[in-house]
């Protein structure tokens, strides 16, 4: 599961920290067998855009934190999986096909 910029754009770190925990709270819950993942946000060029709770480096930190409290989800860091430039997103957010062939690849 990918999370967190969304939340974000508009929330105060506190709020965020409370509903990211909610949201895995219930994965785990209604999905107890399943392999979890949290993928941490990618790349993209409004990343140095402070926010209500920061530059989106809290966000990471934010799932990091959640997710090992939790246990049992792994933790990716998606900072790593995109090459950070803007030849590789359509739209300076979301990647193009060759961005997401580069996401899959560092994935697995």
């Amino acid at each position: 599961v990918g999370y967190g910029v969304n939340d974000w754009y508009t929330l105060g770190y506190d709020d965020a920290k409370a509903r990211c925990k909610l949201f895995w709270e219930a994965i785990c819950k209604n999905y107890p067998d399943a392999v979890k993942i949290c993928v941490s946000p990618i790349w993209y060029r409004d990343h140095l855009v402070e926010r209500p709770f920061g530059d989106i480096s809290g966000a990471e930190k934010i799932q990091r934190e959640v997710t090992e409290a939790i246990g049992g989800i792994h933790f990716v860091r998606g900072w790593e999986l995109v090459p950070q430039a803007d030849d590789y997103f359509a739209d300076g957010v979301h990647p193009t096909n060759e961005g997401f062939d580069f996401f899959f690849e560092s994935f697995i």
